[in-house]
């Protein structure tokens, strides 16, 4: 059984339908009993169905009158972990947990999986494919950044933890007008022109500083635009002079990056170069797939004359309402936009396209996970693209690029790949003041991620040594700061619905109560605490004994996870794993100050809570290690 809430829903399911087809009760196809199945309020039972109202117009009788006919039927036998049944309202059909036989279901099932409570087996023998993080190069991760990046590592995770293959990858920007701006600036900008703001950070930083400079002059002086267009045609030609220096800058910018995302244990599989996806033909081969279709055209006259667009206005009131109903993917000069090669690249996840890759091996990341990269004189493996499933995590402004790059799939005949492609979106990370982060004005400066984990780690260590000072030695009070800071902050970029954006305040990134890691780090440390006074085996546990309110509500939050991962599996709602980890670390603090554990009344009572406090240290560490990719300290 993976799944316990579902288990006993279906349960319901299935006796409902056994009771109306004995009643010869037809259903209609438009009646969804599992949507009609909700849980109850509280003292209301746990799960009640509304079956009974939309029947009423069907068998003209009153819902009421319904309810009491099918709940006479209805077979307790049939229903091994319910202890009753009763109609209430005016039509409600109400089941009541029998908590003594579920709480044992329950915490025998956590226990006996442990770290693999709540693994799914929706994805089996299925790959996703996750693309994140796809960071600028010419500065480092700031916090904006950082919530692409935190949302795709938990997107991936929690994938893993449904079954699927995942392949985790980051899309490098090595082209365009910003890396041009970049070259132009390592070029005619003298190093101790910024050398002195930037004394020891890491490259990308220093590289971000000189970006902002060299964008600074460059609105100065308007001429110098020229200059920087003939630089980005000579880094799409591979020029033998620019090229090298672009590769050399944008591989110091990445590897502070990834300095960056490794801190907070966000890991990849590979890296895609954009001149690589240029050189390796994929859009070209894409194109002749979508010029088949009348949705791919050529604009014949006005300013985006000679462009090839794909037009949207086939696929609803929306876009027929646009001014311009459709995305240019090849602009006049014959060069692939950006929305066009991210196509060719949809389409090599999807292996849809021949065209392929060359990979070497980048380096081995700290968690001793291999990183590849594509590359012009690499070898070929298999291994990469062939993906069933694709989520692109860019934020909300993409929105409709992202619907052409997803309507392609349709266009060209692919309905499957269509319906598993998403777009994560999210809205950005804003500065008070509500101004936006920008590399060419520098206004990311102070508010880069290395920033705020550096801020959130010096304040963890003094909250640490507070406690610990003389108790602990000066390492690890550090280390243990370090775990509680990045935490804090990873935290604070997963608990927010991607939908709304975030007004960057250090007081909530720092704060270390309510609604943080911390707090709910504290909770899996207190969980170690009583395993350390207990110092024993647990013996003759009874869970049938857990019915105070405190431990019900603790096993009920329990038996919904595997249920969460499904949902967060399917609909990609990242910010639901961080909110229950929150309600399990309230729910734990309520049943700890409510009921004791060592000191309870019996020795079968304190086996029993003890096998909850560990079910819950099982599932804490699920939630913030698997999951959240936050580290746990073992005292705080």
């Amino acid at each position: 059984m993976e799944n316990p809430w579902v288990f006993l829903q279906t349960q319901i399911l299935t006796e409902l339908e056994r009771v109306l087809e004995s009643l010869k009760v037809e259903i209609p196809e438009t009646l969804n009993l599992q949507q009609l199945l909700k849980e109850a309020p509280p003292d209301f039972g746990d799960f009640e169905t509304r079956i009974c109202f939309p029947l009423a117009k069907i068998l003209r009788k009153p819902p009421r009158q319904i309810a009491e006919m099918i709940s006479e039927r209805i077979k307790l036998e049939n229903l091994p972990y319910f202890s009753k049944v009763e109609v209430a309202g005016p039509g409600y059909i109400n089941f009541f947990i029998n908590w003594k036989k579920f709480n044992e279901l329950v915490i025998h099932q956590i226990l006996e999986l442990k770290e693999n409570y709540g693994n799914l087996s929706i994805g089996k023998g299925l790959k996703a494919i996750v693309e994140h993080t796809s960071p600028n190069p010419t500065k480092p991760l700031h916090m904006g950044t950082m919530r692409c990046a935190v949302l795709g590592d938990i997107a991936g995770r929690v994938l893993k933890k449904a079954g699927y293959n995942v392949e985790i990858e980051n899309y490098m920007d090595d082209l365009g007008r910003q890396v041009a701006v970049l070259v132009w600036g390592y070029l005619h900008i003298q190093a101790e022109e910024y050398e002195k703001e930037t004394i020891g950070k890491k490259d990308d930083f220093k590289l971000g500083v000189l970006y902002s400079k060299a964008s600074q002059k460059i609105e100065e002086k308007p001429e110098l635009e020229k200059e920087i267009q003939g630089i980005i045609a000579k880094l799409e030609n591979n020029d033998p002079d620019y090229a090298p220096i672009a590769e050399k800058l944008v591989e110091k910018a990445l590897k502070g990056q990834l300095k960056t995302a490794w801190r907070m244990n966000i890991f990849y599989d590979l890296l895609i170069w954009e001149s690589d996806v240029i050189a390796s033909g994929i859009f070209e081969e894409a194109l002749e797939k979508l010029l088949q279709s009348k949705q791919v055209y050529k604009i014949t006259e006005g300013e985006d004359k000679g462009c090839i667009v794909v037009d949207m206005s086939e696929f609803g009131e929306d876009y027929q309402r646009m001014e311009k109903p459709y995305k240019i993917i090849v602009r006049s000069n014959n060069v692939a936009t950006y929305t066009g090669r991210d196509i060719g690249l949809h389409f090599f996840k999807m292996n849809l396209v021949k065209g392929k890759f060359k990979f070497r091996k980048w380096g081995v990341q700290p968690n001793g996970q291999d990183l590849w990269e594509t590359t012009k004189d690499g070898q070929y493996i298999e291994s990469f693209g062939h993906g069933d499933l694709a989520i692109n995590v860019i934020g909300y402004e993409q929105k409709f690029p992202q619907q052409v790059v997803k309507h392609a799939l349709k266009i060209t005949g692919h309905e499957k790949e269509y319906q598993n492609s998403y777009h994560l979106s999210f809205k950005w990370v804003w500065l008070p003041g509500q101004q936006a982060f920008s590399g060419r004005k520098g206004t990311w400066i102070g508010f880069e991620a290395d920033a705020a984990l550096d801020q959130a780690v010096k304040l963890a260590f003094q909250e640490v040594k507070k406690r610990h000072e003389g108790e602990f030695s000066e390492e690890l009070m550090k280390e243990i700061a370090e775990i509680i800071g990045v935490g804090a902050v990873k935290y604070y970029l997963a608990k927010y619905s991607p939908e709304k954006k975030i007004v960057l305040e250090w007081k909530d990134v720092l704060n270390f109560e309510g609604e943080s890691a911390p707090y709910i780090q504290y909770a899996y440390v207190r969980t170690q605490g009583i395993f350390r006074k207990h110092a024993g085996t647990i013996q003759t546990p009874d869970p049938s004994l857990l019915t105070h309110k405190a431990e019900i509500e603790l096993i009920r939050l329990i038996a919904q996870f595997p249920q969460l991962v499904e949902d967060v599996a399917t609909h990609f709602n990242i910010h639901s794993i961080a909110n229950y980890a929150l309600k399990i670390a309230d729910k734990f603090n309520d049943f700890y100050h409510q009921v004791p554990v060592l000191k309870a009344e019996t020795d079968e009572l304190k086996a029993s809570r003890l096998q909850l406090v560990q079910a819950v240290n099982i599932l804490l560490k699920i939630l913030l290690v698997d999951l959240l990719g936050i580290q746990v300290p073992e005292r705080m």
